[in-house]
């Protein structure tokens, strides 16, 4: 956990707000069977906002769409990641 938060203040520090890892996680999610529709809908979400987290994409707002925790915990279970692998995945921690 200590990993994780010293890569995000970094990325702070850099002025990088993307933390996901958008090539990876397609791999996953193309490599467990599932299509980003199957995906959108066990999130609760729409295809375009999935599509939005996982390209890093700037919102309304003007924020990067990211992942909620909650959305974090279920793809670790759909995908069957383990910790390293979601934070490499999430948190840009290598």
């Amino acid at each position: 956990m200590k990993a994780v938060l010293s890569a995000i203040r970094a990325n702070q520090k850099k002025g990088a707000k993307a933390l996901t890892d958008s090539k990876e996680l397609t791999n996953r999610i193309k490599g467990a069977g599932y299509t980003f529709e199957d995906i959108a809908n066990l999130l609760g979400i729409t295809r375009q906002s999935l599509d939005n987290k996982i390209n890093n994409r700037v919102n309304a707002s003007g924020n990067i769409s990211e992942f909620k925790q909650g959305e974090i915990v279920k793809l670790r279970q759909l995908l069957g990641l383990n910790l390293t692998a979601t934070n490499a995945i999430f948190f840009n921690v290598k």
